[in-house]
């Protein structure tokens, strides 16, 4: 896939990570995790003090590692030094209630990080939750209270909404036939920075135009990942996009 493995770091104390996912016959999941501890979970501010971040860097992190364990430090740490390298940090909380044993604690935690971020990726289905809000209006005003100055709300089907420092923009989703929306909400955000890193838009200068047009690339992208069962062996090619 061609992904840097400058920094990658392996340890003989724990297992890799596995999820299992139990599919509806609409195509949405449910999950089940082999955690507790694992390797990534294992992950040490130590182990990552030599990663250095840029201005031009688009970065994106999830709270899957902000459960109470040395990683959490390790990506605090990490967004610190991205922050302070004025990088563009994405946070999609991509919340998954059965790694927490304390729901409140994983609201707060989630709550608290967004202070490191520049872009707020919430589903529609999270809004809720992370900010007590069933309006995504009202969970706007919430989430901008940490400092956050765009936000952006996915609704499966219907599309999603940029809601940015300057400007608002909404894109339909491409209608296909989903058999597994595992990975679709990972592929949307992947494919977003990547629209933003290959065009040089930052979030706070985009124009309304370009980040609807993102906002269509990244639908496309996450709609033909539900098409195939999978997640990774399921995320299309930029050829594929393009057609």
């Amino acid at each position: 896939y061609g992904v840097n493995t400058r920094y990658l770091k392996t340890t003989k104390k724990a297992k890799t990570a596995l999820a299992f996912v139990s599919l509806a016959d609409d195509g949405q999941r449910d999950f089940s995790f082999y955690r507790n501890p694992s390797a990534d979970l294992l992950l040490d501010k130590c182990d990552v003090e030599e990663v250095e971040f840029t201005s031009d860097d688009y970065i994106s992190f999830g709270s899957v590692d902000l459960v109470e364990y040395p990683v959490k430090y390790a990506t605090e740490y990490l967004l610190q030094k991205a922050k302070a390298a004025n990088a563009t940090i994405l946070f999609d909380p991509n919340i998954r209630k059965d790694l927490w044993d304390d729901l409140n604690e994983c609201k707060q935690t989630v709550l608290s990080f967004m202070k490191y971020a520049n872009i707020v990726k919430m589903a529609d289905d999270e809004v809720e939750f992370i900010t007590g809000k069933k309006s995504v209006k009202e969970a706007i005003e919430v989430v901008k209270q940490y400092g956050v100055e765009h936000v952006i709300v996915t609704y499966g089907p219907e599309g999603s909404d940029a809601y940015l420092k300057h400007c608002h923009s909404h894109a339909d989703a491409r209608k296909v036939n989903p058999v597994d929306t595992t990975g679709a909400g990972d592929t949307f955000v992947g494919a977003l920075l990547y629209y933003l890193d290959h065009h040089k838009q930052k979030p706070d200068q985009i124009s309304p135009e370009m980040i609807k047009d993102g906002l269509c690339f990244a639908n496309h992208a996450a709609a033909i990942v539900t098409t195939k069962k999978g997640a990774m062996n399921a995320a299309p090619t930029l050829e594929e996009l393009q057609k």
